[in-house]
């Protein structure tokens, strides 16, 4: 029996340790602006793609944590196949179970490449060992008698003790109910129109502004939005102005660090798009509008959607197609992302997130501190 229990406690514990450590990297990627993930290789390969996409959770929870239950399940099942005292064990349900979590893998996998349009190398990691314990599983049903026939003990064993196995059922149900309303959403954004509506306009600069009429702070936030670490900085700052909407007030900077004027190598139609849409949904009253969606659901690394991001986007928010595509073209667009690009270099702002406080640059680390020992 041994033959069969310590290789597949052995993944089991390595599947366990490995979506901990995705666990973590997700909370540090949603909470710590300055966070790098060590397998944040660029390109298709980034964990931190895959983990700030939306696909990353699943009913209330990032899937990280519904794979700690998955390998504290699988370790669970073990414990049951030693405690059996046929030779058959429990041969049948870590057969099933190795299924459930190979199908699990191919699921995830297919959102990566085609959703997500990126690989994390850690998560293909999980991938891998989830095949192995099906590879296992399958050959210890094998070796005792058959996959069918296994599974038939088991059917014939739940018919035996159907309390026992509504039980357990009820169990996990409760136990993902629990995880699911219980888990703090703290890669959530909070929009800015939930609960009490916050002040919003344009300054006298043409600049987007959330929060206090009077403030007695004021950050001024620069951000890009196809940057990771910034949707995050920008997360935390938002809860900042949560707690002290009279107080604090954010002017946003769409800085895409690269220039915006017509006819540069970057063709016009992907110069600064993310910024040239702020500026036309801003025209329209709906800056934050546009902000909050864009921070949510972020545009794709490649592919045809990628292409019609910025369209789609106007869309889904209600924007006609053909005139928000219009203000997107047109010169007078293209110059004011232009200024707001000069105006980053003036302040010496070269990287995103930056903040600038009292004309001070502040860095990302720094913020929460400096924020709170002035509110």
């Amino acid at each position: 029996m041994r033959r069969w229990t310590v290789p597949l406690a052995a993944l089991g514990a390595v599947g366990l340790a490995l979506a901990i450590y995705l666990t973590w990297l997700h909370v540090r990627l949603h909470t710590d602006p300055g966070y790098v993930s060590a397998c944040a290789l660029g390109g298709a390969l980034n964990c931190e793609t895959v983990a700030a996409s939306k696909y990353s959770t699943l009913l209330g929870a990032p899937i990280s944590v519904w794979g700690i239950l998955g390998y504290l399940g699988l370790l669970a099942l073990l414990r049951v196949e030693s405690g059996r005292g046929d030779k058959a064990g429990a041969a049948g349900l870590l057969a099933l179970y190795g299924i459930l979590l190979a199908a699990a893998s191919v699921a995830l996998a297919a959102v990566s490449f085609l959703a997500i349009r990126a690989m994390c190398l850690v998560c293909a990691a999980t991938y891998a060992v989830n095949l192995g314990v099906l590879a296992v599983a399958l050959a210890n049903a094998r070796a005792r008698g058959g996959l069918r026939a296994r599974l038939g003990a088991e059917w014939k064993e739940i018919a035996r003790r159907p309390r026992a196995a509504v039980g357990w059922g009820v169990a996990g149900l409760l136990l993902a109910a629990a995880v699911s309303s219980g888990m703090p959403r703290y890669w959530e954004l909070a929009s800015w129109r939930r609960g009490a509506p916050l002040d919003n306009g344009i300054d006298e600069q043409g600049l987007p502004w959330l929060g206090a009429r009077a403030p007695r702070v004021t950050v001024h936030e620069y951000v890009d939005y196809e940057c990771v670490h910034c949707r995050v900085a920008h997360r935390k700052l938002r809860r900042m102005l949560a707690e002290h909407p009279d107080e604090l007030r954010i002017v946003r900077h769409d800085f895409a660090r690269m220039t915006c004027s017509l006819g540069q190598d970057t063709p016009p139609g992907e110069s600064c798009l993310l910024v040239r849409g702020g500026i036309c949904a801003a025209d329209k009253g709906r800056f934050w509008d546009w902000n909050d969606a864009v921070m949510a659901v972020p545009r794709p690394l490649k592919g045809e959607a990628r292409k019609t991001y910025a369209l789609d986007m106007a869309v889904k928010l209600g924007f006609d197609r053909a005139s928000f595509s219009s203000c997107l073209a047109s010169r007078s667009t293209v110059d004011r992302a232009q200024l707001i690009y000069k105006e980053a270099m003036s302040r010496k702002v070269r990287e995103t997130p930056s903040y600038v406080v009292d004309g001070r640059i502040v860095p990302p680390a720094e913020l929460h501190d400096e924020l709170e020992s002035r509110l």
